[in-house]
């Protein structure tokens, strides 16, 4: 199994968004286990409203990079359990998401070669941020 490069920081600053996203949206968050398809979980009482994934990123660039592997599980968690998924970023000032769907997106070999991490590189899809509306 990969290393986890999270730290106790990234997930205050995921948990901190994710109560935001809650309030915003009027629903309960419930965060998952770690690995997971999706990091948090809406619901209204008992009943599931949507899954979301979250990430909190300290620059903004034209478009959002993710792993086309992640994507998949991500695509087939909502498929099977019929609720929509939810992929936010939070930037400096601004939070924005966009749902996942099997939209076509362009799919590239990319990633990160600065932790000397080899499965840090690997087929990633990329989200044009015109895709993404604001919370």
């Amino acid at each position: 199994m990969r290393p986890a490069y999270e730290t106790p920081s990234d997930r205050e600053r995921e948990r901190n968004t994710a109560e935001r996203i809650a309030t915003a949206w009027g629903h309960d968050v419930r965060k998952l286990k770690a690995f997971y398809a999706y990091d948090y979980a809406l619901f209204s009482g008992d009943t599931l409203e949507a899954f979301v994934e979250i990430k909190v990123r300290t620059r903004t660039f034209d478009t959002y990079w993710l792993s086309l592997a992640k994507w998949a599980a991500m695509n087939s968690l909502i498929q099977t359990a019929h609720v929509p998924g939810l992929f936010v970023v939070a930037w400096p000032g601004r939070t924005m998401f966009t749902t996942v769907s099997n939209r076509p997106l362009r799919v590239l070999l990319g990633g990160r070669t600065d932790r000397g991490d080899a499965s840090d590189t690997e087929p990633l899809i990329e989200i044009p941020l015109i895709q993404f509306k604001d919370i």
